[in-house]
């Protein structure tokens, strides 16, 4: 067993992606870090959300462990990115509200 964890371990180092998705005992899948991104945008696309709730329905809807900091850290990317724009202050995630830049615009 030892052995085995040991290949897995390799395999997921000689792989750069940075996000880690257990999809089972021993079974991992390296995926890319944007790879929340389409659904965080399209979660606030209408109007501004809370930025917590939108940690809160990824979390719910993802068909594998996610850590909510992770999500949290991307829509803070998005930001950093101009992909999001915020009301609020950013030091709590409960503390801001998000919406894609462009949407709801006339």
């Amino acid at each position: 067993e030892i052995i085995e964890l040991s290949k897995i371990w390799d395999e997921l180092l000689a792989n750069k992606l940075m996000l880690r998705v257990s999809k089972g005992e021993f079974i991992f899948e390296s995926m890319p870090e944007d790879y929340f991104d389409d659904k965080i945008l399209k979660l606030c696309r209408d109007d501004y959300r809370s930025a917590a709730e939108i940690v809160g329905v990824i979390y719910a809807e993802a068909s594998f462990k996610i850590n909510e900091a992770y999500v949290a850290w991307r829509i803070r990317k998005l930001i950093q990115e101009h992909k999001l724009e915020f009301s609020g202050e950013l030091s709590f995630i409960g503390d801001f509200k998000v919406k894609e830049i462009g949407f709801g615009k006339k």
